[in-house]
């Protein structure tokens, strides 16, 4: 599924929250195991999810989940 706007759902917004706190700019891509995720309801709790950041004029972040 891919979406483009609107409010992050809060698997997103943890995955999101893990990228910025190591500080993803070093990295081009981290991958997440479903403990990231154990706060979340079990029906709304990926496997596994990975982020990479793209570079450009704008921040913007690219993720993927596997449920």
């Amino acid at each position: 599924m891919v979406d483009y706007g609107g409010d992050l759902k809060a698997g997103k917004r943890l995955l999101l929250h893990r990228a910025q706190e190591i500080r993803l700019g070093s990295r081009d891509c981290l991958e997440v195991a479903s403990d990231a995720f154990a706060q979340l309801p079990p029906e709304e709790r990926p496997v596994g999810a990975s982020i990479a950041k793209s570079y450009g004029k704008q921040e913007y972040f690219f993720m993927m989940f596997e449920y």
